[in-house]
């Protein structure tokens, strides 16, 4: 439920080289064997391809790079181009074929060789990204990050002897650094070798004794290794440096769960949601991996919740704390309470599609019409073109006997509406806003709409057909249209009623009877079936039985305007 962020003249990557060189920018490449024409020509493409996509115009930029490759396929310049507009695509293996071009032409760049390493590392082929940095490191040798790189790239494919070995060569030529401490303790973790990891760390802990980081990764390794008592004094020691540090209380209530002290554990969950130095994403993130994601629950929903009131307590004016709140209230079917949760979250984060329409699908299970009207005409002052705002916008003012501005809503969304299923729904819905404005030539030429879109629609058939009635206007087709509802929901009581009072404002009294007959039998409780029953029984003679009928839709809290008055003078008034 829950619900989601650029490359401009260039590439932002996250993976192994980034962006942290700087390309050589500013003139073409040289084209070595070419005619002058076909250079000049080569160079003023290459120009409109650069000029193209600084405006974000990546199939123009596309077309002039592969008109460079084609006048000339040795130009690798070009190729690298193409490589990070087909990124920027989304289509990386393209992009893979692109830059491995580029270094077919020219393998003494170590850009290129950087951003195929990146292209590789979502790839996950290891191997292949150890001989990219192998061969960046032939290039700058003095370049630590590429042995860095390749170094988590060993370890990666379990390779964590080779490991060792980058980064013995990092320290002969650095000398020993923190960077490499923590690097070399992971790996002796990943083979398995606690004791050698503890030194290491052990060792950082000597040289930076007021460094509560450092005691946390001891107490990691302590607990890793099966030594609990060392483990808790190291994160002990961590909060005596630092009280505060949540992801040592967080530390914490993970030793304590491991080792069975489920109380101890989540109240040291709490202290990590109370603390400031624990970001929200953080703690957002325990939530819905431990109380919102299907299966994986660890832990109590009561917890889950008494977790988010810590989260909406710290963070007051935070979207994400009442949002988090909301999805694991909405997980225990506690609806009232996760629309306030979710109207909070709108409150101060007005720009989240998501967020609205959560809520409004809330309001909707509540019948909440008031609110729906409230949040859905607030929500379209954030997104004017969101079609089904309108739809739930006009559904609640019909609810509220707010016609006129159901209508206005309705049109405004109908305009907006892309697909047949959602124009469908407005179409219906102006049928019966139109009806009850008096407009019935609008509202018959709302149902015909729909009706093109959906010939076999049997709720809207029996709508058109019961407004119809009504008017006592075109009663063959709504008979027509009756009957064909009901063959396509033989059971649907609603259908029968409508089909019984077109018959009888076709005068078919005996007819009707059966029919309103049928759908009492199938629901005996409903108060309008018991008045169109005894009006249908006094048109056929049966005046004191249908005065009893009349008194039983009383009974059953039946308010229709004309209701008191057939009872009281035991006479038929339509």
């Amino acid at each position: 439920m829950r619900i989601p962020l650029l490359i401009v003249l260039g590439i932002a990557l996250s993976g192994t080289y980034g962006s942290a060189q700087e390309k050589p920018r500013g003139s073409a490449p040289v084209m070595r064997g070419m005619s002058e024409p076909d250079s000049m020509l080569f160079s003023n493409e290459f120009f409109a391809g650069l000029k193209a996509k600084t405006l974000g115009n990546t199939e123009a930029a596309l077309g002039h790079f592969s008109k460079c490759v084609q006048l000339n396929p040795a130009g690798d310049a070009a190729w690298y181009e193409l490589a990070i507009l087909h990124y920027s695509r989304g289509a990386e293996q393209e992009a893979l074929k692109m830059i491995n071009n580029a270094i077919a032409m020219n393998d003494r760049q170590p850009w290129y060789l950087g951003f195929k390493a990146d292209l590789l590392q979502k790839e996950g082929k290891y191997e292949a990204i150890v001989e990219t940095f192998n061969r960046l490191i032939e290039l700058q040798p003095g370049n630590m990050d590429h042995y860095y790189n390749k170094a988590n790239a060993l370890l990666m494919l379990s390779r964590a002897s080779e490991a060792l070995e980058v980064y013995e060569q990092i320290e002969a030529a650095e000398g020993p650094g923190t960077e490499l401490t923590l690097a070399r303790q992971r790996v002796y973790l990943k083979k398995g070798e606690t004791d050698k990891a503890v030194e290491e760390i052990s060792g950082l802990i000597r040289k930076y004794p007021g460094e509560a980081r450092y005691y946390l990764i001891l107490g990691e390794l302590y607990d890793a290794g099966n030594r609990p008592g060392k483990a808790l004094d190291s994160y002990k020691k961590a909060l005596k440096i630092e009280p505060e540090n949540g992801y040592a209380r967080l530390a914490m209530a993970d030793h304590y769960r491991t080792n069975g002290k489920y109380k101890d554990s989540f109240d040291e969950l709490k202290r990590a949601f109370r603390s400031p130095g624990l970001r929200i994403d953080a703690k957002i993130k325990i939530l819905l991996d431990n109380y919102i994601k299907p299966g994986n629950s660890l832990a109590r929903w009561d917890q889950g919740e008494e977790l988010a009131g810590i989260l909406m307590a710290v963070y007051p004016r935070d979207a994400r704390a009442y949002a988090v709140a909301g999805d694991i209230l909405l997980q225990q079917d506690k609806q009232a309470e996760a629309s306030n949760a979710y109207r909070e979250a709108v409150k101060y984060e007005k720009n989240i599609l998501l967020l609205w329409e959560q809520l409004l699908r809330l309001e909707i299970a509540q019948d909440n019409f008031q609110g729906i009207e409230k949040t859905s005409k607030e929500a379209l002052e954030y997104f004017p073109e969101q079609a089904d705002f309108y739809l739930f916008n006009g559904v609640a003012n019909m609810q509220l006997g707010k016609y006129r501005e159901a209508v206005a809503s309705l049109n405004k969304g109908l305009e907006l509406a892309g697909d047949s299923a959602l124009k469908l729904q407005f179409y219906s819905n102006l049928g019966d806003a139109y009806h009850a404005t008096g407009n019935h030539a609008a509202s018959d030429r709302a149902f015909e709409a729909a009706l093109q879109l959906d010939r076999s629609n049997s709720l809207i058939m029996n709508n058109y057909a019961y407004y119809l009635a009504l008017r006592e206007q075109h009663l063959e087709k709504a008979q027509r249209m009756s009957r064909q509802s009901i063959s396509l929901e033989p059971g649907n009581v609603s259908y029968q009623d409508t089909y019984a009072w077109v018959l009888y404002k076709a005068g078919n009294y005996e007819e009707a009877c059966k029919w309103i007959e049928k759908a009492i039998e199938g629901f005996p409780h409903s108060p309008t079936f018991m008045e169109h029953y005894g009006d249908i029984l006094f048109r056929l003679g049966e005046e004191e039985e249908a005065v009893n009928m009349w008194n039983k839709a009383k009974e059953l809290g039946g308010k229709s305007g004309l209701l008191d008055k057939k009872i009281r003078e035991k006479e038929l008034y339509e």
